[in-house]
C-alpha cells in the first residue's frame, strides 16, 4: 500500500556554524527519496532538486543579542512560509536545552504544526543551562522524540517524564558517506599545508571543548614513542592550546605537531581527512560523535576513549582501536603500538560498518514509520 506524501520541514538555525547543514541535507534528501516534500530553513545557501531550501537566519557572524534577534527574526519568517505550506512536520534539534531552544520548539507546537525533537546532547558539553528550562524543553512542547543511540536514551530517562519516555526513539545518526567532497590526493593534501609528504599523521578535528580530551592528548603524544606526527584542527571553544604552551612549543620545535586553530572550511576538511592516516577522538564525555562517523565513512581508522557511545559502534582492533578514557598511559600505549597495526584494514571495516548500519535511506525508513 502506498502511503501518502508527507511534508517535513528541519528548523535549524544552528546549521553552517556547527556542521548541522550536512546532517540537515542528508536526512531530508533521504526522506525526499521516498516520495515525500522536504524543506529546509537555516542559515546557508545550496542547490538541491529534493530539497527546498530558505536562508532565513542572518546570525552566522553574530554573537550575543544580536545574535539572538536574528534567529527570532528566522522563526518567525520560517513559521510563515510553513504555514503556507501546510506542513504536516517541524523537525528541530537540542543541544542544550536553553531558552532560545524552549522558545523554538513552543513557537511551532502553538502554531499548529507536529514536532519531531531530535536531541544531540542531553547536558551540554560547553555551557552551563538552566535545570528548570531544561527539564521544560526536554519533556513539553513535541509529539515524538529521537535520540542517537542508548546511552542517550538511558541518560534522557534519569530528566524525563514518564509520558516523555513512551514518545522517545533510538535512531541512529547518519553517515557521511554523499558527503561533497574535493577530490585531492595525499601529496595535493600535503603541499597544500606545506607538510612533509613522508611523515604519518594523526588528526584530531573539530571544535576545541574541554570535555574533548586535548590536555590527554598532549600529555600522551608528548611522552610517546612513535613516528607519527599529529595535527590538531578547529576552532577554540571553551578550550585553549595557550595553557600548554610547554608541550605545543616543544612538539612544533620537534617537528610533531602541526595547529590549524581556527573555523576549517569544507576544502581543508577534505585535504585534512585525505592526509590523516589515523583520526583520534581522546573524549572524556560525549553522547554522539559526528566526526567519528565522517572518519569511518571516508574509510578512516580511528582512536577513541571508551565512552559508551562509542563503545557501541567500535569493535576494538575491528573497525577502530579503543584506549580507556581519562587514562594518558593507555593513550600513550596505543599511539606507540599504531605502527604495529593494520590502519587500512581497520579503515575499511570502519567504512563497511558506517556504509550498512548508518545508511541515511535507511533511517529515514525508520523516521517515517514513526512520522505516519
Amino acid at each position: 500500500m502506498t502511503r501518502p506524501s508527507l511534508t517535513v520541514t528541519v528548523v535549524d538555525p544552528v546549521g553552517v556554524k556547527a556542521g548541522m547543514d550536512i546532517y540537515n541535507l542528508q536526512l531530508l534528501r533521504a526522506l525526499a527519496d521516498s516520495g515525500n516534500h522536504c524543506c529546509l530553513f537555516s542559515n546557508f545557501n545550496s542547490t538541491s532538486d529534493q530539497v527546498e531550501i530558505y536562508n532565513v537566519f542572518k546570525n552566522s557572524a553574530l554573537k550575543g543579542w544580536r545574535s539572538g534577534f536574528a534567529i527570532l527574526v528566522g522563526l518567525l519568517k520560517s513559521l510563515l512560509q510553513l504555514k503556507k505550506r501546510k506542513a504536516d512536520w517541524v523537525i528541530c534539534h537540542l543541544f542544550r536545552g536553553d531558552l532560545l531552544e524552549l522558545v523554538t520548539n513552543m513557537l511551532f507546537f502553538f502554531g499548529g504544526f507536529k514536532i519531531c525533537l531530535i536531541v544531540h546532547d542531553i547536558e551540554s558539553l560547553d555551557t552551563k543551562q538552566s535545570l528548570f528550562i531544561k527539564k521544560i524543553a526536554l519533556n513539553r512542547f513535541f509529539h515524538i522524540r529521537i535520540v542517537h543511540n542508548r546511552f542517550s536514551f538511558e541518560e534522557l530517562k534519569k530528566i524525563s517524564t514518564e509520558s516523555s519516555n513512551h514518545k522517545t526513539h533510538i535512531i541512529p545518526h547518519g553517515n557521511f558517506s554523499l558527503l561533497p567532497q574535493q577530490v585531492y590526493s595525499r601529496k595535493e593534501a600535503l603541499q597544500s599545508f606545506g607538510w612533509p609528504e613522508e611523515n604519518k599523521y594523526l588528526l584530531f578535528f573539530g571544535q576545541l571543548k574541554k570535555v574533548k580530551g586535548v590536555d590527554i592528548l598532549l600529555d600522551a603524544f608528548s611522552k610517546a614513542k612513535t613516528d607519527f606526527v599529529l595535527v590538531i584542527a578547529g576552532k577554540e571553544r571553551n578550550e585553549s592550546l595557550e595553557q600548554y604552551k610547554n608541550i605545543t612549543e616543544k612538539l612544533k620545535h620537534e617537528k610533531r605537531l602541526y595547529t590549524l586553530i581556527r573555523h576549517i572550511t569544507d576544502c581543508e576538511r577534505s585535504r585534512l581527512f585525505q592526509l590523516a592516516d589515523l583520526v583520534i577522538l581522546p573524549y572524556k564525555h560525549i553522547y554522539q560523535s559526528g566526526v567519528l562517523l565522517m572518519a569511518m565513512s571516508l574509510g578512516k581508522a580511528t582512536l577513541v576513549s571508551d565512552l559508551p557511545p562509542f563503545v557501541e559502534i567500535i569493535e576494538d582492533r575491528v573497525n577502530g582501536i579503543i584506549f580507556k578514557s581519562g587514562n594518558c598511559d593507555s593513550l600513550k600505549s596505543e599511539i606507540e603500538n599504531l605502527s604495529n597495526l593494520n590502519l587500512e584494514e581497520i579503515g575499511h571495516q570502519a567504512k563497511i560498518k558506517a556504509d550498512n548500519q548508518f545508511n541515511w535511506h535507511a533511517i529515514a525508513d525508520q523516521y517515517l514509520r514513526i512520522l505516519y
